[in-house]
C-alpha cells in the first residue's frame, strides 16, 4: 500500500509546501529587517556627514559678514545632523548607529566651544590708549596706498582714527 503525501487540511495542499512557503515568507521578513537596520546606518552616517559638514561651511565661508557672526548655515547643518544620527541611534540601537551619534555631539561641542570662547574679544592690556585720548604721531599707509601723516591731517582739523579688526 502506497503511502500518501500528508495534506494541510486548511490549504488542501501538500504539508511540504507549506513549509517552503513559511520558509520563504521568513526570509521575507530578514531581508525588511535586513533592509531597515541598514536604512538605521545611513541613516546615521549620514547625519554624521551634515554635522561634519556644518563648521566646514562656517569656516569657507568666513568673508560674509552675517554667516561668520551668527554662524546660522552651520547651526542647521549640524541639528539636521545629530537629528538624524540621534533618531536612527534610538530606532535602532546598534554600535554601527551609536558612533556616528556619538561623534556628531563631540564634534558640535567642539565647534560650540570654539565658536563662543574661541570669537571672545579680548581682555584690554595694560598701556592700550583710552578713548578720547591723544595718539602718538605716526605715518601709515591709507586704503589706497598713499601715505598719511597723523601730524598732517590734525593741522587740518581733529582726527578720528578707525581700526578695523578682521576683514573688509
Amino acid at each position: 500500500m502506497a503511502m500518501a503525501n500528508p495534506r494541510n487540511e486548511a490549504t488542501d495542499r501538500p504539508a511540504e509546501m507549506t513549509n517552503r512557503d513559511a520558509s520563504e515568507r521568513g526570509m521575507a521578513a530578514d531581508n525588511q529587517r535586513s533592509a531597515r537596520k541598514k536604512g538605521g546606518r545611513a541613516a546615521a552616517w549620514c547625519g554624521l556627514l551634515l554635522t561634519l559638514a556644518g563648521p566646514i561651511v562656517y569656516y569657507t565661508n568666513q568673508d560674509n559678514a552675517w554667516l561668520r557672526s551668527t554662524g546660522l548655515l552651520a547651526w542647521i547643518l549640524m541639528g539636521a545632523g545629530l537629528l538624524l544620527s540621534l533618531s536612527a541611534s534610538i530606532r535602532h540601537p546598534r554600535w554601527m548607529t551609536r558612533i556616528p551619534a556619538a561623534v556628531g555631539i563631540g564634534w558640535s561641542g567642539l565647534f560650540l566651544l570654539f565658536f563662543f570662547v574661541g570669537s571672545a574679544l579680548p581682555e584690554v592690556a595694560d598701556g592700550v590708549a583710552e578713548a578720547g585720548r591723544k595718539a602718538p604721531g605716526f605715518e601709515r599707509k591709507d586704503h589706497n596706498g598713499n601715505t598719511v601723516k597723523l601730524s598732517v591731517a590734525l593741522a587740518s582739523g581733529p582726527v578720528h582714527l578707525v581700526f578695523y579688526r578682521g576683514y573688509w
